[in-house]
């Protein structure tokens, strides 16, 4: 066994390593994006090499794109 039980992290851990909510992180997991490891019916845990390795997967070399009409103050806002 190349993963021992010392090397897993919970998800509050998991969320932070990644700098996403907890919710996020159970969204990407449950979604197929993260794997897991289920320790028992209701105990997940996730390995470091997957969180590292899905970081990896996000870098991107072209610019981000930028939302319409971002940094403009919306309909209803006054200046009061």
């Amino acid at each position: 066994m190349t993963t021992s039980a010392q090397a897993l992290v919970d998800s509050k851990a998991a969320s932070k390593i990644l700098a996403i909510s907890e919710r996020t992180l159970w969204g990407l997991a449950h979604g197929g994006q993260i794997p897991f490891v289920r320790v028992a019916r209701r105990l997940i845990r996730f390995r470091p090499g997957d969180l590292a390795a899905y970081i990896e997967g996000q870098v991107s070399s072209t610019a981000p794109v930028a939302c319409p009409g971002a940094g403009k103050p919306s309909q209803g806002a006054t200046n009061g």
